[in-house]
């Protein structure tokens, strides 16, 4: 019997755990309740209460939409300014697993810079920070700013990396409008 709220798995799933960060598949007729549908992916609880994330690729199988990254970026200007300020609008669709804002105006992206390469394309650096700094979803957080990045057309290389300095701070990284969405204005 499935509890209210929550749906079978219509098929197999690698997801990743939270907040440690590591993949576990999740398997066909599993129940999951959806706890976040922002971005690229999915956060879901099972009945058990774990709770994991799922890729956007992957929403029909918890009966939601496919998401992916905006794929949709046609007539990308070529000139490193144009292409980073469209790498910010990207990355506000990478989104904390178990906070419902996204990396940017969460204050967790401290530099991004898109520079032109000597052989063709754009190289994107972002150096960003963890909510906590042991959290277990460094990695992943890394790997969805790289696809996120390496979506626009003319980005050839991405250099995504966590450093530990300066540490994040809600009240002074945060940006207005995620303190209000989180209700801390």
């Amino acid at each position: 019997m499935t509890l209210p709220g929550y749906v079978p798995l219509t098929r197999d799933v690698e997801a990743i755990g939270i907040p440690d960060g590591k993949p576990v598949p999740l398997h066909k007729g599993e129940s999951v309740k959806l706890t976040q549908a922002l971005g690229f992916s999915y956060t879901v609880q099972t009945e058990r209460g774990a709770k994991y994330r799922i890729a956007g690729r992957d929403g029909d199988a918890i009966g939601q939409p496919v998401v992916g990254t905006l794929d949709s970026v046609k007539d990308v200007p070529q000139d490193a300014k144009s292409i980073e300020a469209l790498a910010k609008e990207q990355l506000k669709g990478v989104y904390d697993p178990e906070i419902p804002v996204d990396i940017v105006n969460l204050g967790l992206v401290h530099s991004l810079k898109v520079t032109e390469q000597p052989f063709g394309g754009f190289h994107a650096e972002v150096r960003m920070g963890l909510t906590a700094p042991g959290c277990g979803m460094g990695d992943v957080l890394v790997k969805d700013v790289e696809t996120a990045l390496k979506a626009i057309p003319g980005i050839a290389a991405v250099d995504a990396k966590v450093v530990l300095f300066p540490v994040w701070n809600p009240y002074t990284m945060m940006s207005d409008a995620a303190k209000l969405k989180l209700g801390m204005l």
